[in-house]
């Protein structure tokens, strides 16, 4: 792995969610793409793919564009980062989440690992503040807790591809704790 690409990331990242907190508490946002990227590093994945992890969020979430993204990365990475990203935010929050289940659905293993790294930082990001007060992580969120507990459970049943990898396997059993540990509190 070239540890300056991963680099290139991790600073591109940095000033693309530069001011941008995550939804439930003062964290910046920053720490959720480096999450991502940490936990598809422990699970071995590729070098592409660590890098959309930690670029997953920079298309939906900036200016910065998918064309932009494969000249300074590639193909591969602006592929794995199009199939994570929503298509239209301006279309109501339950549309934009089936069109999201869908594609991932469909998509290769290496997509299913980044989406799967980005929900497992997500619930376990939800169930740390649920640790704190309940009622404010909930209304925090652009969705009822109901419509929350549906797409997970919704995006769970998605990435469910029935892939022999073990690493694949050990994250999507830990995802699925943290959707009993969060939603069947």
């Amino acid at each position: 792995m070239k540890i300056d690409r991963v680099n290139d990331a991790i600073k591109l990242a940095s000033i693309l969610h530069e001011k941008q907190y995550r939804k439930a508490g003062n964290v910046p946002y920053i720490s959720h793409p480096y999450a991502v990227g940490l936990v598809l590093t422990m699970a071995g994945c590729k070098e592409d793919v660590i890098i959309a992890g930690i670029l997953h969020d920079t298309v939906e979430d900036s200016e910065y564009t998918l064309n932009e993204l494969e000249i300074r990365f590639g193909k591969e990475v602006a592929h794995i980062v199009r199939e994570c990203t929503e298509e239209d935010k301006t279309k109501p929050w339950k549309e934009r989440k089936k069109s999201q289940i869908n594609r991932i659905k469909d998509s290769n293993l290496e997509v299913k690992y980044v989406k799967l790294a980005d929900l497992l930082h997500n619930l376990n990001s939800i169930y740390e503040c649920l640790e704190n007060d309940d009622n404010k992580v909930w209304k925090s969120f652009n969705a009822s807790k109901d419509e929350i507990k549906w797409y997970y459970k919704s995006m769970i049943e998605a990435l469910n591809s029935n892939v022999e990898e073990s690493s694949y396997i050990l994250l999507y059993n830990e995802l699925k704790i943290y959707y009993e540990l969060v939603f069947n509190r």
